[in-house]
């Protein structure tokens, strides 16, 4: 006994039906994980931007004021505080382009035992040639 076309076709159509759920729901799945891995990055990229305008907001108040006053380890000590702060620890910078610290010390003591590990010769006089050359 053989099944009809009808049968046959009937068969197809849910084996298809069945492939396509099950396709459908690993694509679900696929962007359910693409949206959350954006989410991270999105809030990553947000992190890292918000250091990069912090040294900015600092070295433009330091570059106002013709950085009179600062002296280059200084700084670069508080570049480090902003470039090491975690998430947790929301380092700012002031209006007078100094850190408002964060929650934890951990990140300043690090950035210390880093300033006090490089030495000046391994930061050419930049900072002060650029306020020399602007004075003239």
């Amino acid at each position: 006994h053989r099944p009809t076309p009808a049968l046959v076709q009937t068969a197809a159509k849910a084996d298809a039906d069945a492939q396509l759920q099950k396709k459908n729901a690993e694509l679900e799945s696929k962007i359910q994980e693409l949206e959350a891995t954006v989410l991270e990055l999105e809030k990553e990229r947000d992190f890292y931007f918000g250091k990069l305008r912090n040294v900015e907001l600092m070295l433009q108040v330091k570059q106002d004021i013709n950085f009179e006053g600062c002296d280059l380890e200084s700084v670069v000590g508080n570049i480090f505080k902003v470039l090491y702060a975690t998430a947790e620890e929301d380092v700012e910078v002031a209006e007078d382009g100094e850190i408002i610290p964060g929650n934890s010390e951990v990140s300043a003591d690090m950035s210390d035992a880093l300033v006090n590990q490089t030495t000046e010769s391994e930061y050419p006089s930049e900072l002060e040639t650029s306020v020399e050359q602007e004075a003239y």
